[in-house]
This record gives C-alpha cells, structure tokens and sequence, in this order.
C-alpha cells in the first residue's frame, strides 16, 4: 500500500545506512558511497543509496534497507530489468523472514541475489 505523504528518513537512519553499506563493501570503494535518501519512483517510496555516481535501491524500509546492505544485494534500475511489483516487495517481504529467507524463497529470486552480490564487489565498474 503505498502513501502519497512526504516520505521520511532520519539522519541516524541515513548515518546508519551509510555505516552498513561501508562494511560490505571492498575498502577501495567506500568513497564511491554517496547520499542515502528516500524517493519516489515507479509510485512508490523508498530508500535510494548513491553508490558509484548511480541510484541503488534498498527497499521501502529502513529494515528492509540495512538488511539490503548487509545482504549486499542492492539494485540498480539501469542494470536490472524492469522491476515487478514483486521485485520491488521483495526487499520488504524477507525482512520478515528474517535469517531464514533463503530458505523460504522461490530458487529464481534466490539466483538473482546471487548474482546481484557477485556484481557489487566492483561498483561503478
């Protein structure tokens, strides 16, 4: 259900974000992370990282968001397909799976964040 108000993220959110993407990330590339902020895209709300001069996605939460930095598997529009409503929920759905989510997820998705993961060891690459 998306909402039409003002999309909010704290500075601790944003500060906290920032921290978890820096330690998934080689040490060479910790200068190419930028600003962290929520916008609207597609119609719907979310959190966005500058990483390597392009917006990533994390999801809709800041949960789903640090999950999504600690899995590594962030997505960027221009390198991904056209995102399905299911993609774009994807990243809020496993956080209620929490540790487990590999284990409760069809095997396609699972194969995307593999190979989502395997690209994110040279961003802006």
């Amino acid at each position: 259900m998306k909402s039409m108000g003002k999309p909010m993220l704290s500075e601790r959110d944003r500060a906290s974000l920032k921290q978890a993407i820096q330690t998934t990330v080689l040490p060479e590339y910790v200068h190419k992370i930028g600003e962290v902020r929520m916008k609207w895209v597609a119609d719907r709300a979310g959190i966005w990282v500058e990483i390597a001069g392009e917006d990533a996605y994390f999801g809709q939460t800041i949960e789903a968001a640090m999950m999504t930095a600690q899995e590594c598997d962030w997505i960027f529009l221009s390198k991904h397909p056209p995102m399905l409503d299911d993609d774009w929920t994807w990243f809020d759905e496993r956080v209620a799976h929490g540790e487990s989510w590999q284990d409760r997820v069809v095997p396609m998705k699972r194969q995307e964040s593999r190979e989502r993961v395997a690209t994110r060891y040279c961003p802006g690459e």
